[in-house]
C-alpha cells in the first residue's frame, strides 16, 4: 500500500487538492501500473502533467483531464492522450491526475491554464465511476514522505445516504513519525521497511503480488448515480465548470472513458444535457459494437488495455474532427 505503487516523490502535498503531481518530475521506471503493460518511463513537464516534456511551439488545441486512465497505465506512447495528438496532429495537454474526481481536475485545469497565461479552446473531461466517490471525499488523499496516501474514505456504500471518515495530514503525519520510530527501534524491522528498498524492488513486489492474484472484474453501481447525494459534489462541479466555460469562451466536453453496462452513463447525459455540456459516451459506443471489457481492459486491472487506449483515442479524434 505503499504510495499506491507510485514512486517515492513523484507526488507534493497541496494545500487546496490534497495533493498534485511534482512538476518537472525526473523520469522514472515503473513495473506494476499495471504488471501486464511492462516496465515504462513516468515523468512530469513544468506544468506537473505526465506530457511531452517540452511545451509545443503553439497553443494546446486540446486539454485532456481526468483520473488515472487519463493520466496512463500504459506507456506514454500507448496511452489515449498521446495517440489521440498524433491523430489530430495539434498539440493536446495530458493533464490526467490519478486518484482525483472532477473537484480536483477543475482546480488542476484552473492552475495549468494560469500557468500557460490562456485556456486551451476545447476541453474534454473524460469521467470514470468512481469519479463520485473522489469528489465526495475531495481532498481524498494527501502526500507523506512522498507517497500518495489517503486520508478519507466513505463510512457507508449507500449512494443515498453517505458519510465519511477523514483523518487531517498533521494527524497521519504525527502517525507515519510514529510508525517510522517504532521501526527505527528494530534491526529486522527496519531491514524489511519498504522505503528502504529501491522503488523497481517494491513496484516489483507489488507486480508479484497483483499476478498472483485471482482475476477480478471490477465492480461498479448499477449506474452513474450523480442524482444522489453522494453525486451532489460531483453535479455541483460540473454547474461551475460549465459557467466557468460560458465565461471564459472554451468549449467544454464530457466523455466516458470506461466501458460499463448498457445504460450506466444515462443519468450523466441527461444532467449535462441541461447543462448544454456535450456527453460523448464511448462505453454506449462499445456495448453498440459488441466490445467485451477484455477487448478494452486489462486483464488484471480496470484501465484501458493497448487496445482500449486506440479505440478511445479513436473516439475522441473523430469527434473532435466533427466540432
Amino acid at each position: 500500500g505503499f504510495g499506491k505503487g507510485y514512486p517515492r516523490g513523484y507526488f507534493v502535498a497541496d494545500k487546496a487538492k490534497g495533493f498534485d503531481i511534482a512538476k518537472a518530475h525526473q523520469p522514472m521506471a515503473i513495473h506494476s501500473i499495471p504488471p501486464e503493460a511492462g516496465e515504462y518511463n513516468i515523468w512530469s513537464n513544468d506544468l506537473g502533467c505526465f506530457d511531452d516534456p517540452e511545451r509545443p511551439a503553439s497553443p494546446y488545441a486540446v486539454y485532456l483531464a481526468g483520473d488515472s486512465q487519463t493520466w496512463g497505465y500504459s506507456p506514454f506512447s500507448a496511452k489515449f492522450g498521446s495517440l489521440l495528438q498524433e491523430r489530430l496532429s495539434q498539440p493536446v495537454a495530458k493533464c490526467g491526475v490519478t486518484h482525483t474526481g472532477q473537484r480536483h481536475q477543475f482546480e488542476k485545469f484552473l492552475e495549468v491554464s494560469a500557468q500557460l497565461g490562456y485556456f486551451p479552446p476545447v476541453v474534454v473531461v473524460n469521467v470514470v465511476p468512481n469519479d463520485l466517490t473522489n469528489d465526495y471525499l475531495f481532498p481524498e488523499a494527501t502526500e507523506i514522505d512522498g507517497y500518495l496516501v489517503n486520508q478519507a474514505r466513505l463510512a457507508g456504500d449507500s449512494s443515498d445516504s453517505p458519510s465519511q471518515v477523514r483523518t487531517s495530514r498533521d494527524d497521519l503525519l504525527e502517525a507515519y513519525r510514529n510508525f517510522r520510530s517504532g521501526l527505527s527501534q528494530s534491526r529486522l524491522w527496519k531491514a524489511l521497511d519498504p522505503r528502504h528498498y529501491f522503488a523497481s524492488a517494491v513496484l516489483a513486489a507489488e507486480a508479484l503480488k497483483r499476478w498472483s492474484s485471482p482475476v477480478q472484474e471490477p465492480e461498479s453501481a448499477p449506474v452513474y448515480a450523480i442524482d444522489s447525494a453522494l453525486g451532489t459534489p460531483n453535479r455541483q462541479v460540473f454547474k461551475a465548470w460549465a459557467e466557468h466555460s460560458r465565461q471564459h469562451g472554451y468549449q467544454l466536453i464530457v466523455a466516458s472513458a470506461t466501458m460499463e453496462r448498457p445504460g450506466f452513463y444515462a443519468p450523466l447525459g441527461a444532467f449535462l444535457k441541461g447543462l448544454n455540456i456535450p456527453f460523448w459516451d464511448f462505453s454506449a459506443v462499445a456495448n453498440e459494437k459488441g466490445f467485451q471489457p477484455g477487448d478494452v481492459r486489462w486483464q488484471r486491472d480496470g484501465h484501458f488495455n493497448f487496445s482500449g487506449n486506440a479505440l478511445y483515442a479513436e473516439f475522441l479524434a473523430e469527434k473532435l474532427s466533427a466540432l
